[in-house]
């Protein structure tokens, strides 16, 4: 539990350090080929605003949909493959986090406790990622889940090296 609650407090904070980052200099998603989408709980939650950055080795890609729902993936690597979040063995290669509202504290969303992320295309020239993602997530606070499926992101552009 304390690990998780911790877990919950690094994303927080990578979060918004990466995403201040990100405003202060991200070019705009091309619009018709840009998009970021998933089912959560079984219901499609699509993107209007995307944040992609690569710095220090990894990519945060952060999503915006048009009700204000936030969710964040961290993902500990810049090459194509499979990245892992699971307890045993144990693998810490992304994490995530889903927000109802921007108005919530990042400690009561909902962190990623197990699933992946599959990088499927870096274009390093043109500066586009694409990939897919699942995870399941829980609150801390109060021990409710989500299930996080079809997720996927194309043709993001992302800043940074």
């Amino acid at each position: 539990m304390k690990i998780a609650i911790k877990l919950i407090k690094l994303t927080g904070l990578l979060s918004i350090v990466v995403l201040m980052i990100a405003v202060s200099c991200k070019k705009a998603d091309n619009p018709i080929s840009a998009s970021m989408s998933a089912k959560i709980n079984g219901a499609l939650w699509n993107t209007s605003v995307r944040v992609t950055v690569l710095q220090g080795g990894f990519f945060s890609i952060t999503g915006t949909s048009l009700a204000g729902e936030i969710m964040n993936i961290t993902i500990y690597g810049q090459t194509e493959g499979t990245y892992l979040l699971q307890a045993i063995p144990p693998a810490f290669q992304f994490t995530a986090l889903y927000k109802e509202s921007a108005s919530i504290l990042d400690e009561n969303g909902f962190a990623a406790t197990s699933g992946q992320v599959v990088i499927t295309h870096i274009d390093n020239t043109a500066k586009k990622i694409s990939g897919t993602f699942n995870f399941d997530a829980m609150r801390a606070s109060d021990f409710s889940t989500i299930s996080v499926t079809e997720g996927k992101f194309n043709n993001l552009l992302y800043t940074g090296k």
